[in-house]
């Protein structure tokens, strides 16, 4: 049951884990601090997070697994905004006219390039943390959320197949337009992965 105080909600996890069950838990939304279950918590704060700046590869000192050196383990696997490049952006934007200067820019909440390269670059963080658990450890339960088809959806949702569109608008829909169907088959992509992964007795 849904209540005013959230502490008396159990999760799906702790239940799991009160019958003997492992969960993989990888960038659930609200999973920050990470809480000791019967597997392993990936938190939403160790790739991208718009409350923490820039994650693992910034000023934030916190823990943002369980248990607390699984992070260590898993940071090779973290994908850098500031590694996604043109090649990586150009299924969901058109770069031409974007200088590299504009391309590095930190991120900014009101800046939609560099907030879609910490989409982009946390979608594969995450793709590959799932993948690499997934395979080291069997768990009974793996649960991993992509944010990218959400976000993208608030960034350029208004953008996506309209019509009739003039001035800073239009500009922004030649450039990000396609952001929102490339994100979704991206994801589908990634869904791919996690099928080719799975054996006969796996559920996804």
């Amino acid at each position: 049951p849904v209540t005013s105080d959230m502490r008396c909600v159990r999760a799906l996890w702790d239940v799991l884990s009160d019958r003997g069950r492992s969960t993989e838990l990888v960038g659930w939304w609200a999973t920050w601090p990470p809480e000791s279950i019967r597997g392993w918590v990936v938190s939403d704060h160790l790739a991208y997070h718009f409350l923490v700046g820039d994650g693992l590869a910034g000023g934030d000192t916190t823990v943002k697994t369980s248990p607390p050196e699984l992070e260590a383990q898993l940071a090779p696997l973290v994908v850098r905004p500031q590694a996604i490049g043109r090649a990586e952006l150009a299924p969901f934007a058109d770069l031409r006219g974007v200088s590299d200067e504009e391309l590095a820019r930190p991120l900014s909440l009101s800046d939609d390039l560099a907030h879609l390269r910490w989409l982009v670059a946390t979608a594969e963080s995450y793709r590959r943390i799932g993948l690499e658990l997934w395979n080291e450890h069997h768990p009974d339960v793996a649960m991993i959320y992509f944010e990218g088809t959400d976000s993208v959806a608030h960034l350029f949702g208004h953008v996506f197949r309209a019509h009739d569109l003039a001035g800073e608008l239009a500009a922004q829909q030649a450039r990000y337009g396609h952001a929102v169907e490339s994100m979704y088959e991206r994801a589908d992509a990634i869904l791919g992965d996690f099928l080719a992964a799975a054996d006969s007795a796996t559920t996804v």
